[in-house]
């Protein structure tokens, strides 16, 4: 009696173990079946984002350091006609020796492969237009490619904040567009040469270009901005594959010439705080 008492106390056993077991899996197939439901939905809502992110407005964007105005204060401007198609629209104020300037500035699309950005400049008191300028864009240019629209940075350390504007993505490089403000003319201008530089970027003072030779061949261009002019002080050109792994060569501006001051160096002979605390 005990023996077939204890049997069947197994077979309970046994079967409340299995159904217990299959419960649970029942459970994590539902969580897993959820959880991929959900992956997917919003893998499905990220890739539509994505194809119409070209298409989509990015209206009234308030960038750091930028300080937002009123965007009824601009509501007569001249640059935004009828039929514009405003892809980004950025305003705020900027410091300059003359005082805070208003600006506002616009990419826009105006056929369907022309773009163009404008850029407005007012009287920071009476909120008049004083400036009006005009860039015309790449037929290429992908305005989805435009991750760090714009930077404001004193480039010429003469007191007066300029202006660098992230053009996106042209092959395998970034290009940029930077405007300078000129007291004389109590006014910005383009930077000459600026727009041409491969993957600019802003750093301690100077301006620092990218460069992609052969397969195995980097470099690094380093630009100061002289008033309103762009002067290259310095380049650094890295082989890789050699011995030592990488060797580089430097070149510097002595008495308006580019001297070569050092010559199939070592990575730990470059000083890296003369190129933005980064080597090619």
């Amino acid at each position: 009696m005990t023996k077939l008492f204890e049997r069947k106390t197994c077979f309970i056993m046994n079967l409340l173990k299995k159904s217990y077991l299959a419960f649970i899996l029942i459970i994590l197939l539902t969580v897993l079946q959820t959880g991929c439901a959900t992956t997917e939905a919003e893998f499905q809502t990220d890739r539509n984002k994505n194809s119409n992110m070209k298409n989509s407005i990015l209206h009234d964007v308030i960038v750091t350091p930028s300080e937002a105005l009123d965007e009824n204060e601009f509501e007569s401007s001249p640059g935004i006609v009828e039929g514009d198609l405003v892809i980004s629209l950025y305003y705020g104020n900027i410091d300059t020796v003359d005082g805070k300037v208003l600006y506002k500035i616009a990419t826009k699309q105006m056929g369907e492969d022309r773009y163009v950005i404008d850029l407005e400049f007012y009287d920071n008191n009476s909120k008049e237009l004083t400036q009006q300028l005009s860039y015309t864009l790449r037929d290429d240019f992908m305005p989805e490619t435009v991750h760090n629209p714009l930077e404001t940075a004193d480039v010429n350390n003469d007191g007066s904040y300029d202006i660098i504007i992230d053009l996106g993505i042209y092959g395998k490089i970034k290009l940029a567009l930077c405007y300078i403000y000129d007291p004389n003319q109590k006014g910005y201008i383009q930077l000459t040469g600026f727009d041409e530089l491969m993957t600019p970027h802003y750093n301690a003072g100077y301006i620092y270009e990218e460069l992609r030779g052969e397969f195995n061949e980097y470099g690094r261009n380093k630009y100061r901005v002289d008033g309103t002019k762009l002067v290259l002080v310095a380049s650094l050109h890295a082989t890789y594959g050699g011995s030592p792994n990488p060797i580089y060569t430097e070149k510097v501006l002595i008495d308006g010439k580019m001297v070569t001051t050092k010559k199939n160096v070592s990575a730990k002979e470059i000083d890296i705080k003369e190129w933005g605390c980064s080597l090619p």
